[in-house]
């Protein structure tokens, strides 16, 4: 197989010239906006653009454009969100801005086809923070200072890298790499092929910075202006597996097919898969990824205690519907199951299990007791309801317990084409990092 040419991924992910003027004049156009707006708000101190195109690192044909409104440190938090927002609706009320939520909201809209971020921070010292957005202006100014030409490029080569494995962007429904976490391994390792070889050897526990502080994260890559900070604390287990995996994969088979995740098995035993469909209220989608993650993590919980195994699961969020898919071993349980007990040597345990247990009890051959019990549920269709209908008591948290009332139970075997290509996910396995070792 032909091995890969760095240089062509790079010519790829580097924006044309005429893209950059492109940029360059939305930007002004918006910094003017934003900025006349801002003067108005004695509070304000400043604005500053940030993010992947102030540092030089952005993709080609994928920019964002963050703005930073930056506010005195005096300024309360209830009046520091107030400000901002006004601030940016009246900047961009010509391209329909809307609301997301991180920390506290801020606002987007898309102006000549480029998405904008206006994001509100406090004007502090370094180390001084008082939002999660104010160490941002120094992530940039960090990334400006120190990564070279080259360097760049080589960020962008392993942002195209981690896109292609579908572990970049640090949105609460990916829990990916961000684009600092990136200009971090890079800076730390010096190029792509570098992180490619220290992460396919990484042990557990492994640290990439400086930091006297002990994180309790599979790895730890230190934010290089707060060594306090861990960036993968930020990145689910998940993600930082398949990277290791991708990484490693790279290493043994570095060609194109590898770079861009080609390879990938598939599937069809619908038959195991139900999907739970339900609406959601207008909300922060933020807030609804992590409001429906915390649904799944309570089914995978009571599903778990009622032996029911989950292969595999996957979220599909589309306008206002919700659709978790959970692949299950089974559907259906027997009726009845065995359930362990002590020791006869434990006297008073003994006891307690031979007076609790109306069924049949007899003594294994390891010399312990057991006894036959009754499953209270024994279809996945039976034990779902249960637990939809029971929100508080499933341990779904509140936010979703209106919504949920309206949900669908459907069997994969039921599935129209729309509904199998949501759940695609479940059909598939991880591609080029679990076949190329």
């Amino acid at each position: 197989m032909q091995l890969i040419n760095i240089q062509d991924i790079i010519q790829e992910a580097r924006p044309t010239e005429e893209e950059i003027k492109e940029k360059s004049c939305t930007v002004d156009k918006v910094l003017t906006l934003i900025s006349n707006e801002a003067e108005k708000v004695p509070q304000i101190s400043g604005i500053e653009v940030g993010g992947s195109y102030a540092k030089g690192t952005w993709l080609a044909n994928s920019a964002d454009i963050d703005v930073f409104v930056k506010f005195n440190k005096d300024v309360r938090r209830e009046m520091f969100t107030k400000l901002s927002k006004r601030v940016g609706y009246n900047a961009l009320k010509d391209f329909d801005p809307y609301e997301k939520y991180a920390e506290h909201p801020y606002l987007i809209a898309e102006v000549d086809g480029v998405i904008i971020n206006v994001v509100p921070c406090y004007d502090v010292e370094k180390g001084r923070w008082q939002s999660a957005a104010d160490r941002s202006p120094y992530h940039t100014r960090h990334m400006q200072e120190h990564l070279t030409e080259s360097q760049k490029d080589e960020v962008r080569t392993l942002k195209k890298f981690l896109k292609n494995y579908n572990i970049y962007g640090a949105e609460i429904a990916s829990q990916g790499f961000s684009g600092y976490a990136a200009e971090t391994l890079i800076l730390n390792f010096g190029g792509f092929l570098n992180v490619i070889q220290n992460i396919a050897h990484i042990k557990p526990g492994g640290v990439i910075g400086i930091t006297s502080k002990n994180f309790d994260t599979a790895v730890t890559i230190t934010d290089p202006i707060d060594n306090n900070r861990n960036l993968a604390a930020a990145i689910s287990k998940r993600n930082i597996a398949l990277f290791i995996l991708a990484c490693r994969a790279f290493l043994k088979n570095p060609s194109r097919y590898t770079f861009e995740n080609r390879h990938t098995k598939n599937h069809n035993n619908w038959s195991n898969v139900i999907c739970i469909k339900f609406r959601h209220t207008d909300k922060s989608l933020d807030v609804v990824w992590g409001q429906t993650k915390k649904t799944l993590s309570a089914l995978k919980r009571q599903l778990q205690l009622h032996n029911f195994i989950v292969i595999k699961h996957h979220i599909a969020i589309l306008e206002q519907q919700i659709y978790i898919f959970l692949f299950l071993e089974s559907f259906y349980l027997s009726k009845i199951f065995i359930r362990q007990g002590p020791s006869v040597f434990l006297k008073n345990a003994t006891t307690s299990f031979i007076a609790k247990n109306n069924n049949i009890i007899w003594v294994s051959d390891d010399m312990t007791l057991l006894c036959l019990e009754d499953r209270q549920y024994t279809s996945i269709f039976e034990i779902l309801d249960h637990l939809l209908t029971n929100p508080t008591a499933a341990g779904i948290p509140a936010g979703l317990h209106n919504d949920i009332k309206t949900y669908t139970l459907t069997g994969g075997e039921q599935f129209n084409d729309l509904i199998k290509q949501y759940a695609a996910p479940l059909m598939s396995d991880d591609g080029a990092a679990v076949s190329s070792h």
